[in-house]
């Protein structure tokens, strides 16, 4: 089973205060706090905000010119809840055709994470129900829309910091969560392509990298709802839920093994002991680094876990089960990890020796029938995280846990994911005292439908009758942030029966192209500046219009205006190509030279020919003209006796 919640920020200017919701990079000034986890108004300590709290981090809070303001830094109360993004969220839960709440009653969530100076997320429901209709005829229940405050973005990380910069916090985020209806990786992606279309409708939201973001819960049969954080690339979301499910159900089965072996994680008495002595003389540089830090080394005995921490489930050695749940419990707390003695050789992996491995396994009383996990770190670090992992490994006998995991971007081939925090409860949240609530009376409610965006699919079909464009291609425009894009920088109608159709709808194509390869790329590595791209795909749509150059150019032109730096006079000047008098006789040339070719095929030469005439053209001459070249010279020498 999978819920998607997808949040996306909104182009309206912040939410509580009246700053501009746009990035900088000018620091303007900095300050410091820490944040500790208190209790709701139910005299509960939300245990996802207490293991944050538990890290005891500093957080370095930087204050940019323009974007950030007293509000940011919790040092002047929220204003007003900014008006345009609440019609922002009125509309989409009008196109989505959810209930809207009487009310907007504003709502604390407690967050300590760094992310937010309050140590809390303002957020707000405004509408409830509704359903997604899909393509097969389904339909996906949705279950909230929001519309709350986005976090920091962090700088940096280092042991103990974290550095936040505060243009971001503040910027308005809606936030839709569906119910648990989808079954398969593919389902989701389908699902988060077609909400993303109805907020892009709205024309209200930012755009490019990270503006949009996926969290997905996952859960198998037998398991419990696992939240995944930060998919941002819908193209990979199949793999994610796939690899999650799997996870889940190796967990499962190793549970089934400590079940079958009659061992209860849950009663076990899992208390550390200090193995620093035995690696007194070690040769493992992993183990040397922290003994030489002043660190120790602690190990802990698994009872009856034998089997279930490396790949013996698995049979792959690449996939192993409980021991990277352990491990990454290590790594929250700042340690580089775990060894545990079901990875392989110890010897290649970390240089432990079998010496070692024996001493430890003498201290321990292991038997055939247990584990044994060791790390190395700061003293006050490895409690920390002996406590977390030895949590973790009582609840070994449940399968698969309900927490909040994070997903490895950098593992593409996998798609694997790490555990970040437990899951938060409904301790959490409790109302917000310094904003009233908002009536959402008809008026407001009429004067927003008034205002209603066509719908997705309509506008698309419309974009296809204007511009001659295939509906191919308008669909992957629409999958990406460059539907808008294509509107200010390419659109011109053609009626279809004007003697320039053609040429027309040939321009409106290159300009299509040139955003999704070229600005995609730019945008997906998050080197976009749009303004100076939105100028230079001018100047070239320009001259692709005039006949100055050939539309195999373009993506060259580009690259020459934006990447390079180069004046758009001297780049289109480089780019115009080759007069038809040079292209004719560079054909003539080729085709000369290959007379002996031509008579053998006679017209079939035409396509190697092509090839051939284009590695000297390309970029230079259209494809279509180079063509009608060939294929003049190549009658032209077949006609001589």
């Amino acid at each position: 089973m999978v819920g998607l919640e997808i949040h996306q920020q909104l182009s309206t200017g912040k939410l509580f205060c009246r700053c501009p919701s746009d990035l900088e990079e000018e620091v303007s000034g900095t300050f410091v706090r820490r944040l500790r986890a208190t209790k709701s108004e139910m005299g509960e300590i939300d245990q996802a905000a207490l293991a944050e709290a538990q890290k005891d981090q500093l957080y370095t809070y930087e204050m940019t010119p323009l974007s950030t303001c007293l509000v940011d830094a919790d040092e002047e109360p929220p204003h007003e809840m900014n008006p345009a993004a609440l019609d922002v969220a009125l509309t989409m839960l009008m196109m989505s055709s959810m209930d809207a709440v009487d009310e907007v009653l504003v709502m604390r969530k407690i967050v300590v994470d760094g992310s937010n100076t309050t140590g809390f997320q303002r957020t707000a429901l405004v509408a409830g129900g509704g359903a997604l209709p899909m393509a097969d005829g389904s339909r996906v229940r949705l279950q909230s829309l929001c519309v709350e405050e986005d976090s920091a973005r962090e700088i940096e990380e280092n042991a103990g910091s974290v550095v936040y910069r505060l243009d971001r916090l503040g910027i308005p985020l809606i936030e839709i969560a569906t119910a648990p209806d989808i079954r398969s990786g593919e389902e989701a992606r389908e699902v988060a392509a077609r909400i993303g279309a109805l907020l892009r409708a709205t024309r209200r939201v930012k755009r490019g990298l990270g503006t949009i973001r996926q969290d997905i819960n996952v859960s198998v049969d037998g398991g419990k709802r696992v939240e995944l954080k930060g998919v941002q690339d819908l193209r990979s979301m199949p793999q994610v839920v796939d690899e999650e499910a799997r996870r889940q159900r190796r967990l499962n089965k190793a549970a089934e093994v400590l079940a079958r072996n009659g061992v209860d994680p849950a009663k076990l008495r899992l208390d550390p002991h200090d193995l620093t002595s035995i690696f007194s003389g070690t040769k493992s540089k992993l183990v040397r680094r922290a003994l030489d830090a002043g660190g120790a080394v602690f190990g802990l005995r698994l009872e009856g876990f034998a089997g279930t921490l490396g790949s013996a489930l698995t049979g792959d050695p690449a996939v192993r089960v409980l021991g990277p749940e352990l491990s990454q419990r290590a790594r929250v707390f700042g340690l580089g990890g775990t060894i545990h003695n079901e990875e392989g050789d110890l010897v290649a992996k970390y240089g432990v020796s079998p010496e070692e491995t024996k001493a430890v396994s003498d201290r321990l009383a292991i038997s055939p029938a247990d584990a044994f996990l060791v790390a190395a770190g700061p003293r006050d670090q490895l409690e920390k995280a002996f406590r977390s992992i030895a949590d973790r490994a009582r609840l070994a006998g449940q399968g698969a846990v309900s927490e909040v995991r994070a997903v490895n971007l950098d593992d593409t081939e996998r798609f694997t994911t790490r555990y970040l925090r437990p899951m938060p409860g409904a301790a959490r949240m409790y109302p917000e005292t310094d904003i009233p609530p908002i009536v959402l009376a008809r008026g407001r409610l009429e004067a927003v439908r008034a205002q209603m965006p066509p719908m997705p699919e309509s506008r698309l079909a419309d974009l296809v009758r204007r511009t001659g464009l295939a509906p191919a291609l308008v669909d992957q425009l629409a999958q990406t942030d460059n539907l808008d894009r294509f509107e200010e920088i390419a659109l011109e109608e053609t009626s279809g029966s004007a003697p320039d159709a053609g040429q027309t709808i040939a321009v409106n194509s290159a300009m299509a192209r040139l955003l999704l390869k070229e600005v995609a790329d730019d945008d997906r590595e998050g080197k976009l500046d749009w303004a100076r791209a939105r100028a230079a795909s001018i100047e070239i749509r320009n001259a692709l219009r005039a006949g100055h150059i050939a539309k195999e150019a373009v993506p060259l032109a580009y690259a020459a205006i934006v990447r390079h730096g180069i004046p758009a006079a001297g780049a289109l000047a480089a780019a115009s190509g080759a007069s038809p008098d040079d292209a004719r006789r560079t054909i003539r040339t080729l085709v000369e030279g290959k007379e002996a070719l031509v008579r053998e095929k006679g017209e079939a030469a035409q396509g190697p020919l092509m090839g051939m005439a284009m590695k000297e053209l390309r970029g230079k001459v259209d494809g279509k003209v180079v063509a009608q070249l060939v294929a003049e010279e190549i009658h032209r020498v077949l006609a001589r006796p």
